[in-house]
């Protein structure tokens, strides 16, 4: 996988726009899977009316001062999906999925919230 500077970037996208998605595959399929530290923020359900935005909004950031990420392990992409729409459909949460502490949110970009 290849990193590249703002300006490198926006040329290549002109030329390429899809090299960043090729770049990703090509690196999968090759066994050199990204990994990164996975991390959540939560608020507990009381608190969840306490500010002056709401944290169920996906354009508002949570202070990390108020409410730290936690790190609770780390994410690979360690293949590439044959049947988008398939595999897309298995990532929805299903009860039997929900981590333990843990309930569905009203906000679809939140899988769980703290209980």
């Amino acid at each position: 996988m290849h990193s590249f500077v703002w300006d490198e970037a926006l040329k290549l996208a002109g030329q390429d726009p899809d090299f960043h998605r090729k770049d990703l595959w090509t690196a999968i399929e090759g066994g050199q899977y990204p990994k990164w530290d996975f991390g959540i923020q939560t608020i507990p359900e009381s608190q969840a009316d306490d500010f002056d935005f709401d944290p169920l909004d996906a354009t508002k950031i949570w202070p990390e001062e108020d409410f730290p990420v936690r790190y609770i392990g780390e994410l690979e992409l360690n293949r590439n999906v044959r049947i988008p729409i398939l595999q897309s459909a298995d990532s929805n949460p299903r009860r039997g999925s929900i981590v333990a502490h843990c309930s569905l949110s009203l906000d679809h970009a939140n899988t769980c919230i703290s209980a």
